[in-house]
């Protein structure tokens, strides 16, 4: 009932009131002021009448307006209901889908890696019946000659580097770059380290000069590329993320058979780009051919981005460096703090980083062991650092590993 109907309804009680205490004396012979309290008490009990009636209409309104909204409320409860059973399915479709994407893509990683070491095999054996006295009668790789073994006395046996190819036992280790000045870790390094059938970690100093006579460089350095997008793909299955940079050397580059596949391989997993920079030499990018610089150009499509390390000097195009998707430059510790102005003849170390800039490059000073270079290093206005002072090269577990935790749960379950 709106507002006037209250007061016209009041209104009338009012009016009724004053007729009865008028008509009262004349027509029944009571006092005035009897008349009066009748009337007034006819207004009162009338207006007590009229407002039970409105509360009535109000609890019945009331009651109306909350059974729509108790209906409202199971409707709304019902769409939520059926809105998470939809989540739940989606999700349940995507974790599915990403798992068996997750399976293929490590099923293709070890197809090439597979494929690489067959490669391998095939040349070391086609070597072999070629200069027909490599192999002794055992049929095990002889070890260097003498003359190499005295100038890498350190070295390990060129048996134990093959076996631990052949056993695909090559480990990624990975050092942590950081933003300054912050010393936040933004990237990691990949490296490759070998293991012997005991266990034991092979050192770089231990392997690399048998290696490369023995022509296994690239073989170590193919697989090394392999370990970085294989843990870059279990890290975005595992909804996490982390930036590899992966050096590329002109082995692998300039590997005919492993390379190209390589790249069509990262094409069709384009999604990896934001995850890893290829790295090469000064050296390697100064030698590339057209043959390079094509494959190259179809990673740089695929927004996948290059750094370049190892700088013997500044005297570089950086226009052709930044067109071609270069992204950091990494110099050491040493060439920043002391001869920058030695490194080109053109540059000065005070235009170094303006000059960078402008190219959209950044520069990461590397080699940085303790705190003293870091302080020398200060009016550079470095982007990002690397050294043993921010942390040494640790190994990444591999999958194998990953296998066996993700099994034990599994295990324990059935057990109980």
């Amino acid at each position: 009932m709106n507002p006037l109907s209250n007061i016209l309804a009041v209104g009338s009680y009012a009016i009724l009131a004053a007729a009865l205490a008028i008509v009262l004396p004349a027509s029944t012979g009571l006092g005035a002021g009897a008349a009066t309290l009748a009337g007034i008490g006819v207004f009162v009990a009338a207006g007590l009448v009229h407002w039970q009636l409105l509360r009535g209409h109000e609890f019945r309104q009331l009651g109306s307006e909350f059974a729509e909204l108790s209906g409202l409320e199971r409707e709304l409860r019902a769409e939520l209901s059926d809105t998470s059973r939809k989540l739940e399915m989606l999700a349940s479709s995507v974790t599915a889908l990403d798992a068996v994407t997750n399976r293929e893509v490590l099923a293709e990683m070890r197809v090439l890696e597979e494929m690489l070491l067959k490669m391998e095999r095939r040349r070391q054996n086609a070597e072999t019946r070629s200069s027909g006295n490599a192999v002794a009668a055992t049929g095990q790789i002889l070890p260097p000659p003498a003359a190499a073994r005295t100038a890498t006395e350190s070295a390990v046996p060129l048996q134990t580097v093959s076996a631990a190819l052949e056993e695909n036992r090559v480990d990624l280790y990975l050092q942590p770059i950081v933003s300054l000045p912050q010393r936040k870790t933004r990237f990691f390094e990949g490296y490759s380290r070998l293991r012997d059938a005991g266990g034991q970690v092979i050192k770089p100093a231990q392997y690399l000069s048998v290696a490369e006579q023995a022509g296994l460089i690239s073989t170590i350095d193919n697989l090394l590329l392999l370990r970085c997008v294989q843990l870059v793909r279990r890290l975005h299955h595992r909804n996490r993320s982390a930036v590899i940079f992966c050096n590329i050397s002109a082995h692998s580059l300039r590997d005919e058979d492993f390379f190209p596949q390589f790249v069509d391989f990262m094409e069709q997993n384009s999604d990896l780009a934001g995850s890893l920079i290829f790295e090469f030499s000064q050296e390697t990018v100064r030698s590339n051919g057209e043959e390079e610089w094509a494959q190259l150009a179809r990673l740089a499509a695929r927004d996948y981005r290059f750094s370049i390390d190892r700088v013997a000097d500044l005297t570089m195009s950086f226009d052709d460096l930044a067109a071609r998707n270069f992204k950091f430059i990494k110099l050491s510790a040493d060439s920043l703090s002391s001869r920058v102005d030695e490194l080109g003849a053109t540059l000065k170390s005070s235009d170094l980083k303006r000059v960078l800039r402008a190219h959209g490059i950044d520069l990461i000073a590397e080699k940085i062991e303790d705190e003293t270079m870091m302080v020398e290093l200060l009016d550079y206005e470095l982007d990002y650092g690397q050294g043993f002072l921010f942390g040494e090269p640790r190994r990444s577990r591999g999958p194998e590993e990953i296998g066996r935790e993700n099994a034990k749960p599994a295990r324990h379950a059935m057990a109980g």
